[in-house]
């Protein structure tokens, strides 16, 4: 296949650059890639996902694209504004790279964001407050009602779908947050691998382990890397998972990927590692302190 017609390909079908192997590192071909489809920054060479150009021509098509960019260009501040303009949930892949100017953007933008936000800027922004989550309840009901209405007159707006979904599940109504991510899935175009993660998540919730876990793994399968951040959470949720079934060795397996590839890793999982380790399998590692590149599987 000929640049040109990998062009041609790509104007008729956005998804077709993850089988372009040999155009990953093209530039031309890039740049119309992601400007058809924002989500084919996923596939590009690592190299060429620290530029600028490129990232931001995939930001303006799918703001969700802002995730696999590089760590410096998850920094640039004119990226992360226009990201979360577009859509303010991006914020939730960029939690090691916000400031307090882009806390308070994301969060007078839509309150419900204050849930990404880290607690040490939560803190010292005063946003941990009944104020905010009285503020949040009522965007609540205003949100619901306004969707409900937006989903009567554009009924396979996937959007309207998932954003009615997360506002049930913040509310723990699970299986109307289900209904809503499954009918956004349904809706959905191009591929949405947040929407599948959702959906996962609520059925895991719903103790449907069996379906969370195909879920899972069609995240995994689908992430342009498998090592995409979606991907990533995905396999320490298989682990939860895991471990909630005794099947420890698979959690210390899927767990052990995610330590490896995760930018940042909570205290949290390492317990769970130790506790399985130390209970099901061997002796447990140390805990504080470790880094990512001195674990040993």
């Amino acid at each position: 296949m000929t640049k040109q017609e990998a062009i041609q390909k790509l104007s008729q079908d956005g998804w077709c650059f993850k089988t372009m192997t040999k155009f990953h590192d093209d530039r031309d071909v890039i740049l119309v890639a992601v400007s058809v489809n924002g989500y084919n920054l996923s596939h590009v060479s690592k190299k060429l996902r620290d530029n600028r150009n490129i990232v931001l021509t995939a930001v303006i098509n799918q703001p969700m694209a802002l995730q696999y960019a590089s760590t410096r260009l998850k920094k640039d501040k004119e990226l992360q504004k226009i990201a979360i303009h577009k859509r303010e949930d991006v914020i939730k892949y960029l939690t090691n790279y916000i400031d307090k100017e882009l806390a308070i953007y994301a969060i007078e933008k839509n309150p419900c964001m204050v849930k990404f936000i880290p607690y040490k800027i939560k803190r010292e922004l005063g946003y941990v407050t009944k104020y905010i989550v009285q503020m949040i309840k009522r965007s609540y009901q205003f949100s619901k009602k306004e969707l409900k209405q937006n989903i009567t007159q554009d009924p396979i707006n996937d959007e309207y779908y998932y954003m009615i979904a997360r506002i049930y599940e913040d509310e723990m109504k699970y299986k109307k947050a289900y209904f809503y991510y499954s009918e956004a899935i349904k809706h959905d175009k191009y591929g949405n691998l947040d929407y599948i993660s959702n959906l996962a998540n609520i059925s895991s919730l719903l103790n449907n382990h069996t379906e969370s876990k195909e879920l899972y793994l069609k995240v995994i399968e689908l992430d342009g890397d498998m090592f995409g951040p979606v991907a990533i959470e995905a396999f320490k949720n298989l682990a939860y998972i895991n471990y909630q079934e005794k099947d420890y060795l698979n959690a210390i397996l899927n767990l052990g990927v995610y330590f490896v590839n995760a930018d940042h890793v909570e205290d949290e999982e390492y317990e769970l590692y130790n506790k399985i380790y130390k209970e099901h399998i061997s002796k447990p590692i140390p805990t504080i302190g470790v880094q990512k590149d001195e674990i040993q599987f």
